[in-house]
């Protein structure tokens, strides 16, 4: 009469290493998940940050651009200018 118990016992127990053993091993996979999400995040913002500073770096150099055209078309009306008062010196 006791032996039936102490065998489902006995059975409870193995699901119950096994289980154990089961729910270990899916913990290290989620804890390893974890940790290369959380690598993966933090390259996300380095690119992120990289992106942003490149764009700013773009902007700017177009505002550059577009001064340096403007300075160069008021040069060369002003060497036009001086070419007409060379001409009218001479």
């Amino acid at each position: 009469m006791l032996k039936p118990i102490l065998d489902k016992l006995e059975e409870g127990n193995r699901q119950l290493a096994v289980g154990t053993k089961l729910l270990n091993q899916l913990q290290a996979e989620q804890e390893a998940c974890e940790k290369k999400a959380a690598a993966l995040n933090e390259e996300s913002a380095a690119c992120q940050k990289k992106k942003d500073e490149t764009q700013d770096q773009l902007n700017t150099n177009r505002l550059r651009l577009i001064r340096a055209k403007k300075l160069l078309g008021g040069l060369a009306d002003e060497k036009s200018r001086w070419e007409e008062e060379v001409k009218r010196l001479r």
